[in-house]
């Protein structure tokens, strides 16, 4: 496979079951139908933890400490805190688009991480 290549697997159910793009592939193990763990790479394994409506609670990456995520009236993450700390946080306009985002995350959560069958 080359470099700049990005596939995608899926299993029985419809749910994305591994990503690659270029060299890296991504696996995703699921309870039900919610991502549980991910695999990318060598890396350590990324684990989620859901609550009430299927809602993430917190992503651990491998050893570091997890992110807790916080969320509006409407199911929106507005917050994200490692340990005590406040990490992130988000505001949105109307229909979704993200408005103003602080913090050090790489990437903003999604109330489903990838391959979960909602995000498809």
């Amino acid at each position: 496979m080359r470099a700049g290549t990005n596939t995608y697997e899926r299993d029985p159910f419809g749910r994305m079951a591994s990503a690659t793009s270029g060299t890296t592939r991504t696996d995703y193990l699921f309870d039900g139908a919610e991502v549980v763990q991910e695999n990318t790479g060598t890396a350590s394994p990324t684990y989620y933890t859901r609550g009430l409506g299927d809602r993430a609670i917190s992503r651990r990456a491998g050893t570091v400490t997890p992110s807790y995520c916080h969320y509006d009236q409407v199911g929106s993450v507005v917050g994200l805190t490692g340990g005590i700390k406040l990490t992130d946080s988000y505001s949105y306009e109307a229909f979704g688009s993200v408005r103003t985002r602080s913090g050090t995350s790489a990437a903003i959560p999604r109330t489903t991480p990838p391959g979960a069958k909602s995000q498809v």
